[in-house]
């Protein structure tokens, strides 16, 4: 019988097979990582679902109105819109 019995390390060194200890977060870190990948992924559903709620838009129909009303004369060509508002020529309907 074998008994697997874990190697230990001083608690102020990085045990030997830690090729890169300093490049993982402390506890703290990870706690304000993983809020800020929250509000990131959250926020812009949260704001989506709240202008179709009030204005019956989507973000990406918003974004394109706010760069068209920056534009000269208010035009712009739609590859140049597309990538303007992070979207593809696709979700731009003319009607």
């Amino acid at each position: 019988m074998s008994w697997n019995v874990p190697e230990v390390t001083a608690p102020d060194r990085p045990r030997p097979d830690d090729e890169h200890p300093d490049l993982w977060l402390t506890p703290a870190e990870l706690v304000s990582w993983m809020s800020a990948v929250r509000l990131i992924t959250r926020l812009p559903w949260a704001l989506d679902a709240q202008l179709q709620r009030d204005a019956d838009l989507g973000m990406v129909e918003y974004m394109a109105m706010a760069m068209l009303s920056e534009a000269p004369d208010r035009t712009l060509r739609m590859s140049t819109l597309a990538e303007v508002v992070n979207s593809s020529l696709p979700a731009f309907r003319i009607s």
